[in-house]
């Protein structure tokens, strides 16, 4: 998960305070967070999108972000 939010009206503060988390889920709807100490996921920037895309024979996550370039993170996840 990412996000945080910029565009907020001129009398309230920007949402800045994430920096993004991984979810491991067991394909029965029950989710388990997985701390950051163990995973490398850091997007602190107003973020919109996530996606899965397939980087020779590893998944990496592919993070748009508003106004910023785009973030990268080659997975630990094996392909299913």
């Amino acid at each position: 998960m990412v996000g945080n939010h910029y565009g907020v009206e001129v009398k309230t503060i920007r949402y800045d305070a994430g920096y993004g988390s991984v979810l491991l889920g067991d394909g029965n709807n029950n989710f388990n967070a997985l701390p950051p100490t163990q995973n490398d996921l850091y997007v602190p920037i107003d973020s919109r999108s996530v996606n899965f895309i397939q980087i020779r024979n590893e998944k990496a996550l592919l993070i748009t972000n508003n106004s910023e370039s785009l973030s990268l993170f080659v997975t630990k996840v094996p392909n299913k």
